[in-house]
């Protein structure tokens, strides 16, 4: 998962060599997502101002489980149906459910422009959001999971969450701080504003005020498909403390 930081250039996506390559251009806000082990090339389109991105992987939790350079270097297996579903898929909204996340469940395929500005629906009362599930929701990914939210008013505050897994935010606009808390231990207070980020670490509570009224907006990703659905994990209201 590629969300662009700065700048505007384009990317090129091809499944084999010597096929048509797909081209993808992208500027500050941006997020792609290459189809699973298809080739992909990034690049700079001004000559004089730099492109930055953060990139999101599942390669140290693929590493892990297979352990063998040779295997994960040299493995030329395409997957052929998902390119076809990313390339024609634009970003949709695909709700599947009546409260939540699931109200603001989106698909999509190898792009979706302008984070920061795209105009979203409300998830609950003061709250607007993208969610993309780890069920194939962006390039038929099956490992990670995405949201963008945004809080329209002060008292908006997250809901406390725990997750088995790992999670990055990165701050797009507005400030406001997180309080974090493992069990046990002392709370510690992450102040942030836009362009920041910061990391909740697994089994970690997390609660995010807004300051202000600056209508921050904030995207988050884990890598929780491999675990999600795993025993009572799939039940997330087990790993929230309750209200």
């Amino acid at each position: 998962m590629i969300y662009i930081v700065s700048g505007q250039g384009y990317t090129t996506m091809w499944l084999r060599e010597g096929e048509k390559k797909e081209r993808y251009n992208w500027s500050e806000g941006d997020m792609l997502s290459p189809t699973l082990n298809a080739w992909n090339q990034h690049f700079n389109a001004s000559a004089d101002q730099p492109a930055r991105y953060l990139l999101v992987s599942s390669a140290p939790l693929i590493n892990s489980m297979f352990n063998d350079p040779a295997f994960l270097n040299n493995n030329d297996h395409v997957f052929e149906e998902r390119w076809k579903k990313n390339i024609v898929q634009q970003p949709e909204y695909t709700p599947v459910g009546t409260e939540g996340a699931e109200i603001v469940r989106m698909r999509v395929g190898h792009h979706i422009p302008d984070l920061p500005g795209r105009e979203m629906r409300e998830r609950r009362k003061g709250v607007l959001g993208i969610t993309i599930r780890p069920d194939g929701d962006m390039a038929n990914n099956h490992i990670m999971e995405w949201e963008v939210r945004e809080y329209q008013q002060q008292d908006s505050v997250s809901p406390q969450h725990r997750h088995p897994w790992e999670t990055v935010y990165h701050i797009m606009d507005g400030e406001g701080y997180v309080i974090l808390q493992r069990d046990g231990e002392a709370k510690r207070r992450v102040n942030w504003k836009k362009g920041d980020l910061f990391v909740a670490e697994a089994n970690e509570y997390h609660e995010l005020r807004p300051l202000n009224d600056s209508s921050p907006r904030f995207w988050q990703m884990k890598a929780s498909g491999l675990l999600y659905k795993i025993g009572n994990l799939l039940i997330e209201d087990q790993l929230r403390p309750e209200k």
